[in-house]
């Protein structure tokens, strides 16, 4: 950003220790004891360094930084012009409409989320997500070797609403290929009596919540704001408001609403190939994308999601990417040349163990996708849309 001509600070809010540090730096007293440090101490570094634009990157809203805080920002700082946010995760379209009074602009990783932002009221710019090239030239110094064949890398989908696919493609490819994951899944508890009544408590929720939802999905449109404004009105927001919300959007079609219980005889991809599954915090995340010739990808459940940062990392990098949703992601690369693609986990495999056999097309698949990658998705290219929207909002 500042090769653009910004004045470009970074803050990271939920760090506390490096916020409470930048406090010290500057001669700042800040209550340590708070409940609200996090906001506490970002409203301190605002007061002082008195942006015109204020940036929110993705999920910065739910770390301890609420709508409500957000959309009070200008009326705290008179001097803020602008208060934007990237976007690329999944919300119903309600909640497009609730942050509508505290964003001024949205840039969304792809089309739908920019559509979605739009809908309810927002100026919204498509963007893609990117690879930091400084990175790949920095790799190419390193000369990392190709140490793996097939590589995944991220969170395996275990026991995660959004990402029942992910876990049962991953299954299967570790049942099926050579798959090695640098993965990380959720920490259970050891099993006692209150956990299992924890447990029991949300299958309970989780059921009542499809029967619900299920139940009101014929019901007329109309009749279901009505109740719902009588909920919004009458209790703020509830879990019932909440679930009509869902139903509103997918009878609008605004969005397809698919709840997930993700199935509890499901064990941990860790403890049933556990000679297979490595520690996925890393702290040499590219290196490790580099030294793989195929690295697997798998988006959330959710329809919307198909441009996540991999796909630009994984072949940024240099490696043969294969992913899925190969209707949606044409739109960045050339399936079949520049990356590979898969409409079935089966089709994956098979894609994977011809291309290990036969490194030429391997290569040359890896190649393009870097040229495209390097030419058109780098955080330059990133930046350089960021600016060009808030341009024309200033």
């Amino acid at each position: 950003m500042r090769k653009l001509g910004n004045e470009s600070i970074e803050a990271i809010p939920p760090y506390l220790e490096l916020q409470k540090h930048w406090c010290r730096e500057n001669g700042v007293s800040f209550d340590e004891s708070s409940e609200n440090i996090i906001t506490d101490i970002l409203s301190l570094q605002i007061k002082k360094l008195k942006p015109d634009v204020i940036f929110f990157y993705g999920g910065m809203i739910h770390s301890g930084i609420s709508i409500d805080y957000v959309a009070n920002l200008k009326s705290m700082f008179p001097f803020l012009k602008i208060v934007a946010l990237y976007w690329g995760d999944y919300r119903w379209s309600s909640w497009y409409k609730s942050i509508s009074s505290a964003i001024d602009v949205l840039f969304a990783s792809n089309d739908e989320y920019c559509e979605k932002s739009t809908a309810a009221g927002i100026e919204a710019y498509p963007i893609h997500s990117s690879f930091d090239h400084i990175l790949y030239h920095q790799l190419n110094i390193k000369r990392v070797a190709l140490e793996h064949d097939f590589v995944f890398a991220g969170a395996t989908g275990y026991m995660g609403k959004l990402y029942l696919q992910r876990y049962e493609n991953l299954l299967y490819l570790l049942e099926n290929t050579q798959l090695r994951c640098w993965a990380t899944e959720p920490k259970l508890s050891p099993p006692n009596r209150q956990n299992r009544t924890k447990n029991t408590e949300a299958n309970i929720r989780e059921t009542l919540k499809t029967i619900i939802i299920g139940s009101m999905t014929n019901v007329n449109v109309d009749h279901l704001t009505k109740l719902h404004n009588f909920f919004r009105t009458k209790h703020k927001t509830t879990t019932i408001s909440r679930l009509i919300e869902h139903v509103i959007d997918k009878t609008k079609n605004i969005q397809e609403y698919k709840p997930m219980i993700f199935p509890h005889n499901y064990k941990p991809l860790s403890e049933l190939y556990p000679s297979r599954i490595y520690d996925g915090f890393i702290t040499n995340y590219f290196e490790l994308l580099a030294s793989a010739r195929v690295i697997f990808n798998s988006h959330r459940d959710e329809p919307a999601d198909y441009s996540n940062i991999r796909i630009f990392e994984a072949t940024g990098v240099g490696s043969c990417l294969i992913t899925d949703k190969p209707d949606k992601v044409k739109q960045y690369f050339v399936p079949d040349e520049e990356i590979l693609t898969y409409a079935s986990v089966e089709e994956c495999a098979e894609k994977v163990c011809y291309v290990l056999d036969n490194e030429k097309v391997r290569r040359e698949i890896a190649n393009k996708g870097r040229l495209r990658t390097m030419k058109e998705y780098t955080i330059m290219h990133h930046c350089e849309k960021i600016h060009e929207g808030i341009e024309k909002m200033i």
